[in-house]
């Protein structure tokens, strides 16, 4: 379970260091709700996360489109992993 507004996504080519899990994947929708917003990305294993966000972190030019690609960083102290029973 990945608590969607923990996510951050970034640009294809940015290295977050080692705080943090990374994904990459391609934007599938991104869905704009006023002061908020979610995208969907889809991994390159088929799995799809959903990525919460306030829409004042996107800066002019760099909002996100369906299609594109981009990596999802989690940070590690954030992530806590629940056992397969």
């Amino acid at each position: 379970v990945i608590r969607p507004e923990r996510l951050r996504v970034l640009a294809k080519d940015a290295s977050a260091g080692d705080q943090h899990v990374m994904f990459s994947g391609t934007v599938t929708e991104a869905v704009f709700q006023g002061d908020t917003a979610f995208a969907l990305v889809k991994l390159r294993g088929g799995a799809t996360l959903t990525v919460r966000f306030g829409t004042g972190a996107i800066s002019e030019g760099s909002r996100l489109e369906a299609g594109q690609s981009v990596s999802v960083g989690l940070i590690r102290e954030d992530l806590i992993l629940i056992p397969r029973e």
